[in-house]
């Protein structure tokens, strides 16, 4: 999770900060609660794909999300696909 105690002058405490100060190089992280499914099904996509750059890989993996929905005629509200954050090092 993204999630974690604000210290005043310090920025958020949390597990994301604790792997980037650990040497991280790109954490991926949850802005609110995903359900499993939703996790495996998206990150899943980041994880399987090839070739293109980890922006390009997670801009593809929203994409492809909101292109199912949007089929699906459902609702393609960013819960749905906006949950995970990419920090750090793009390369």
């Amino acid at each position: 999770t993204g999630l974690g105690e604000v210290k005043d002058g310090e920025g958020v405490y949390g597990l994301r900060r604790a792997f980037q100060m650990a040497g991280a190089r790109t954490v991926i992280s949850a802005l609110w609660r995903v359900s499993d499914q939703a996790t495996s099904e998206l990150l899943g996509k980041l994880y399987d794909e090839q070739g293109p750059s980890m922006p390009d890989r997670f801009r593809n993996m929203q994409l492809d999300k909101l292109r199912k929905l949007r089929d699906q005629n459902m609702v393609d509200h960013p819960i749905s696909w906006a949950g995970f954050i990419a920090l750090g090092d793009w390369r």
